[in-house]
């Protein structure tokens, strides 16, 4: 009886299995025999399609010999050995020859033993020491797959994949380890995501200097999290061991966030007032300023990636000089993305209360102290903080307007009287909350969940200092969550 392996093999009438055209189906030549016209336009399709082929086999089958070309997709293409004189791998060109009965030649991808490594750069840029930059150029088309292997004793292994599919990549290794051989594994993909080849390398890093030692306190995550967390004073990240695995080395005050594209913005520190900064920059993770943006009051707390791709930008309505008298910190801007410049603005002096009482601390000139500010882009508004009115304000992004004010109800002017949020329980009724620390005090950092609702970061400084001006500054901490009617 003939045996044949059904799981690498399918025989049809035709004695064809074809590589998939593009469109997923199987073209089937029905004849009883292929033709070697017939065989080098199926391998044809197979280059086509970026199908390489995997190995060859050969099968006996009524006393005929025939030859299997197996490809990575699990199509094959199935002939009388007859056909073919002989076939030649380049395994390090990624090709496969084909020698016909007749002397004429075709070639196909080949699944080979080497990557084409142009180069390996340290720090490319200079300014992302914990980074590198590999080029690579294959012979057929693929995609890779990046992985910094953790230490030895549980060490975070931090990885990418990039979807490119082409010949030609250069490919960000991040999460290398300081001072340390770091081991790099390569994986070559196919479109599909399987593992052509795998090879690993060896990049050795510097010692940082005057970096912090981080000891993780309670770890509840699970080995296979290889996310990095920035410290923003710091400019720099860390995996969920303590190990420090990326830093900015260049002129810098703080780290901001994260933008859609995966580059930072991060704030300069070469001309600086306190901690307020001329220019911000949006640096790839590989350290590349991409862009300068020059601030002319100065830029301070806080920048926001906004839909349209701009910036929405904590600043001055005065050149800032401290202590000089003039309002500071009470402008937000918004910065044209491509071309840098200021293209609208909400002056805080003239759409809330420069009048009312700060909080204990803040002098005149810091009556609101602008500490955060987001976009709310379903109803096109704005939403800012202010610590030392202990304030979080909605304005309208087009006309200023003050939709709501989340604040204690003392001091504020009439003009602001229907603005005030009122405070509800669970059902909607009115409550007394003088006698608990229902609002924030010298709070930070607004965010608005998915679930609709606002939470701050509640420093507590002077917590009931609108109720009680005797008040001390210390205090607790809290996060807190706010439920917002904004409709009633």
């Amino acid at each position: 009886m003939l045996k044949i392996r059904i799981a690498t093999l399918v025989i049809i009438s035709s004695l064809v299995l074809s590589c998939s055209d593009d469109d997923g189906s199987i073209p089937v030549i029905d004849n009883e025999i292929l033709t070697i016209n017939e065989i080098k336009s199926l391998l044809n399709s197979a280059n086509d399609s970026n199908d390489l082929v995997i190995g060859t086999t050969i099968e006996i089958i009524d006393g005929i010999e025939y030859t299997v070309v197996n490809f990575e997709s699990k199509d094959s293409i199935f002939f009388k050995s007859s056909l073919l004189s002989a076939t030649f791998e380049e395994p390090k060109k990624w090709n496969l020859i084909f020698e016909f009965a007749d002397n004429s030649f075709a070639d196909t991808g080949f699944i080979g033993d080497s990557l084409h490594i142009k180069s390996i750069q340290l720090n490319p840029h200079s300014t992302a020491p914990l980074s590198a930059l590999i080029s690579i150029e294959m012979p057929v088309k693929g995609k890779f797959e990046i992985e910094v292997i953790g230490k030895e004793n549980g060490g975070i292994t931090i990885g990418n994949r990039f979807e490119k599919f082409d010949e030609d990549h250069q490919l960000s290794v991040l999460g290398l380890y300081q001072n340390y051989e770091n081991v790099v594994r390569i994986n070559f993909l196919s479109n599909d995501n399987n593992v052509r080849l795998s090879k690993t390398c060896t990049i050795q890093t510097d010692e940082l200097e005057s970096q912090p030692i981080i000891e993780v306190i309670e770890n509840n995550h699970d080995n296979d999290d290889d996310h990095i967390y920035f410290v923003s004073d710091l400019c720099l990240g860390f995996d969920q061991k303590g190990e420090v695995r990326w830093t900015f080395s260049g002129s810098s005050s703080f780290l901001y966030r994260k933008l859609t594209n995966g580059n930072l913005i991060i704030s300069s520190g070469e001309d600086k007032i306190s901690y307020h900064s001329k220019s911000f920059y949006e640096v790839t993770m590989l350290g590349e300023i991409v862009k300068e943006y020059a601030i002319p009051n100065y830029q301070h707390h806080e920048i926001r990636e906004l839909p349209n791709g701009n910036f929405l930008v904590a600043s001055n309505s005065q050149p800032i000089v401290l202590r000089d008298g003039n309002p500071e910190e009470d402008l937000v801007i918004e910065v044209d993305r491509a071309s840098g410049s200021i293209i609208k603005s909400w002056d805080l002096n003239e759409i809330l209360d420069p009048t009312r009482t700060p909080i204990p601390g803040s002098r005149p000139d810091d009556w609101f102290h602008l500490n955060a500010v987001y976009y709310d882009q379903d109803d096109q508004s704005i939403v800012v903080s202010g610590r030392s009115q202990s304030c979080v304000a909605k304005i309208d992004y087009n006309t200023n307007e003050v939709k709501w004010i989340l604040s204690n109800h003392n001091l504020w002017s009439p003009a602001f009287a229907n603005k005030l949020l009122t405070p509800v329980n669970d059902s909607g009724s009115e409550i007394d909350v003088s006698q608990m620390a229902f609002w924030t005090a010298g709070q930070h950092a607004p965010l608005k969940l998915p679930n609709g609702n606002v939470m701050i970061y509640d420093n507590g400084d002077y917590r009931g200092f609108y109720d009680n001006p005797d008040v001390t500054r210390n205090s607790y901490t809290r996060i807190v969550e706010y439920e917002i009617d904004e409709f009633n």
